[in-house]
């Protein structure tokens, strides 16, 4: 009901905004003077449409945060904005959909907060189900812990230490279950049928490649503009391949930065392979794995 009554919301802002449910984020980035005039007048326009609408915003949830690598802002820029007479709290840091984001563009704060939710998580199920068999634990892992880890884990590539964090989440609550400290973590993954958080991640972003290759309805329109195949897609002697993109941002790596080289080393044979269900078979022997 809400995206109906706000439908028309484009005709009133002149910055980008995205909608998700009853959540709207407007971004514009600040050059000049014009652009703070130009935010400060879209939301001047969003109380209006608001009330034009008879919808009640919620203030006590409206936030502010602001992306700069400089020390010293420039004297044009305000300290906060006002929606009508209230004052937008300007964060350094903020949950938005479950994406914890600072005003570094630092995504450590988010992998701190899966890591911190997932063992508490674990620590309430293993209280609860202390009497519970060893594959029942893991099946409980896989169902109520691990989809916490890996949340929005296609969207943004973890850096090395990030990807540490998450990996031992998974290789603690293994030992948890299985009690002999002595195995290795490679033991235990085998052991249980489990993958690596680093392989279900690049299985799954493989399969949304091969879904925008083939052009299934499965495909993701909002992934496929970030790809591009060379020589539009040609076979050539080296197979099907990605662009890499030249990474502008070193602080992290975006899906279109990492899904190339995810892709290219794969075998030609898989590259070149439109069967979606051998491809997939392909893929999981290639990386020895059970997932689907």
């Amino acid at each position: 009901m809400f995206n109906f009554y706000t439908s028309d919301l484009s005709n009133h802002l002149d910055s980008k905004y995205f909608k998700y449910v009853d959540d709207i984020l407007i971004i514009r980035p600040i050059y000049d003077i014009s652009d703070v005039r130009t935010l400060n007048s879209d939301l001047d326009s969003l109380a209006s449409f608001f009330n034009q609408k008879g919808l009640k915003p919620n203030p006590s949830k409206f936030v502010h945060l602001r992306f700069t690598n400089k020390k010293v802002l420039k004297s044009f820029i305000p300290n906060s904005y006002k929606f009508e007479d209230i004052v937008i709290p300007l964060l350094h840091k903020h949950i938005h959909l479950g994406l914890a984001i600072n005003d570094q563009l630092s995504f450590d704060d988010h992998y701190n907060t899966l890591v911190l939710k997932a063992r508490r998580k674990w620590f309430f199920i293993k209280k609860l189900c202390k009497y519970s068999d060893k594959q029942s634990l893991i099946v409980l892992y896989k169902t109520y812990i691990r989809p916490i880890v890996e949340c929005l884990n296609i969207v943004i590539e973890p850096n090395c230490g990030q990807s540490k964090s998450i990996e031992n989440v998974q290789k603690y609550i293994l030992r948890d279950i299985d009690r002999d400290f002595s195995k290795s973590y490679a033991t235990l993954l085998k052991a249980y049928g489990v993958e690596s958080m680093k392989t279900r991640r690049e299985i799954r972003l493989l399969k949304i490649v091969i879904n925008i290759r083939n052009a299934t309805n499965k495909a993701s329109r909002h992934f496929s503009k970030y790809i591009t195949f060379k020589n539009g897609g040609i076979t050539n002697r080296r197979g099907i391949e990605l662009e890499e993109q030249y990474i502008h941002l070193k602080k992290f790596i975006t899906f279109k930065q990492c899904v190339p080289k995810i892709f290219n080393k794969l075998p030609n044979s898989i590259r070149t392979n439109y069967d979606f269900n051998d491809c997939l078979k392909q893929i999981l022997d290639f990386y020895g794995s059970s997932y689907v």
